[in-house]
């Protein structure tokens, strides 16, 4: 995969306490919205397994919140 475009690299948590907690949700809706936006080619995103210091991070506000974070305007 080329990545030379790429200006943020986004780290998905899919381990098991995540997903119980709606991660495989919020990975979908973060990559849906990369790509309807059209920004593919400058946010990369990498499911991971869980390292334990996200977990606390997801409730039902996440994805919103997740979403804000990753398209900060200034960061492009």
């Amino acid at each position: 995969m080329e990545l030379s475009g790429v200006s943020k690299h986004v780290l998905l948590c899919n381990g098991a306490s995540c997903m119980k907690k709606g991660a495989e949700e919020i990975s979908n809706a973060v990559r849906k919205e990369i790509k309807d936006r059209g920004l593919s080619n400058k946010i990369h995103t990498t499911k991971t397994l869980c390292n334990r210091r996200w977990v606390r991070l997801l409730n039902s506000k996440s994805k919103n919140e997740m979403i804000r974070c990753v398209f900060t305007p200034s960061q492009f």
